[in-house]
């Protein structure tokens, strides 16, 4: 008999549920809240203590005492405040152990949470226990909460039989270009760099520890192992910062470090593993890619548009809609208009000389050329475009003929991305796996 995961904490919930009322302790939280236990038959402190951890502790008054308190301190009661730390709570019998995490972590978790989780959050994880949505059969529990650099709670289960829980909180860094650009120091093309080390790790961190509820210190370990040696000191420091939360540490940091970083970055720029991250590589904004043309040109335009944007070459785009216009503007009646869609994968530019001036290390630089033009002829297309780009690449001694994948922005379709591919059996092998629509 197989059982569905989401079925699973339904059935234990069941099974536990039948065994309580088949043996109950003669101490058991209260279910009314998160910090109380009752006692059945009634028993005095002393005797609660020693029920509870059969001689191994004795916690002070202040984390376990008769609430309410009625008639002398040391008489028996019924109605307990349970707030033990988190040793002291390891150190109390199996059975209540368990049984005590069916229903969540009560009063334990407060101890654990740090000095620099915002109140709102704070009161949301203590909400989200009092639901029972921390009871041990939903375990591993993965939540994000939004805000500027969003937090994540993972909450599971330990490696070790005295460990009961674990709890990891970490903050993500901020995705905003500008916040990197602005760091003293750094300026627009580090920025970049920075921007892009520390996204990835972001995106990173996202798919393993939200899509896949691995535990963040096991997904801190792939991540290096994926992103290789290069980056290793990267990770640690991310890590380190983001586990830190919301002190103002993170970002000075990150400046302290930003020369360092850089050169790492660039020297994997250089090695030809821009994308470094497995996020990067499995969602590259270039996976999807869409050609607007006509049926008789599908084959037979690599060579024309000597003066287009980024010059001779099959242009492609990430976005539909451009495609369907360009193949609507050069339809005829003869010659039916064709949008064709394929995909872009990372082995395909292996052996290719890509000039990426949206992600690569050239791109701020060129992105303020494009604004001093713009500002002078806002028509920043075809002969101006090419004549421009041609220009910048000059001063770092290449032209266009030098690369085969071009990838820019197209600034009169919302600055869309566009993509020219001068290499024939790249642009052959992306037809080949393509699919087409007459428009």
């Amino acid at each position: 008999m197989t059982t569905s995961s989401g079925l699973l904490p339904e059935i234990l919930d069941g099974v536990i549920s039948a065994l309580r009322r088949k043996a109950p302790l003669r101490v058991m939280r209260d279910g009314r809240d998160r910090a109380h236990v009752v006692v059945d038959p009634p028993a005095t402190r002393a005797e609660l203590i020693s029920w509870l951890f059969e001689g191994r502790r004795n916690p002070p008054p202040l984390r376990i005492f008769p609430d309410p308190l009625v008639g002398a301190a040391d008489a028996p009661h019924r109605r307990f405040a349970f707030r033990p730390t988190l040793d002291e709570f390891v150190q109390t019998r199996t059975d209540f152990r368990r049984r005590w995490l069916d229903g969540g972590v009560g009063s334990v978790l407060d101890r654990q949470l740090p000095d620099w989780l915002p109140a709102d959050i704070r009161a949301d994880i203590q909400r989200m226990d009092a639901d029972g949505e921390l009871r041990a059969t939903a375990y591993p529990v993965v939540r994000r909460f939004p805000g500027d650099r969003p937090t994540v709670l993972w909450f599971g289960r330990g490696d070790f039989l005295n460990t009961p829980f674990e709890l990891w909180l970490f903050q993500y860094f901020p995705e905003d270009l500008q916040t990197y650009v602005a760091l003293p120091g750094v300026g627009g093309d580090r920025g970049r760099l920075l921007h892009q080390v520390y996204t990835g790790w972001n995106h990173d961190m996202e798919l393993f520890v939200e899509q896949r509820h691995m535990r963040p210190d096991l997904a801190r370990e792939e991540i290096t192992r994926i992103w290789g040696e290069l980056f290793k000191d990267i990770i640690s420091a991310a890590f380190t910062i983001a586990a830190a939360g919301a002190g103002i540490s993170a970002m000075n940091r990150i400046a302290q470090d930003a020369t360092g970083t850089v050169e790492r970055a660039l020297e994997s720029f250089r090695a030809k593993r821009r994308l470094f991250s497995l996020w990067a590589r499995q969602r590259s904004p270039f996976e999807i890619l869409f050609r607007g043309t006509t049926l008789r040109r599908i084959l037979s335009d690599l060579s024309l548009d000597l003066e287009h944007d980024l010059g001779a070459g099959a242009y492609f785009t990430t976005d539909r809609k451009v495609a369907e216009f360009y193949a609507s503007r050069r339809a005829t009646p003869d010659d039916p208009g064709i949008l064709i869609q394929t995909r872009l994968e990372g082995a395909d530019l292996a052996g290719n000389e890509v000039l990426d001036l949206i992600g690569g290390p050239w791109a701020a630089k060129w992105e303020q050329v494009v604004a001093d033009v713009r500002s002078l002829n806002k028509n920043f297309v075809n002969e101006t475009y090419n004549k421009t780009l041609s220009g910048f690449l000059s001063q770092f001694g290449k032209t266009l003929e030098d690369y085969d994948v071009v990838i820019a922005r197209n600034y009169l379709d919302n600055e869309t991305v566009q993509l020219c591919i001068k290499n024939a059996q790249l642009v052959e092998k992306l037809l080949t796996r393509a699919v087409e629509t007459l428009i």
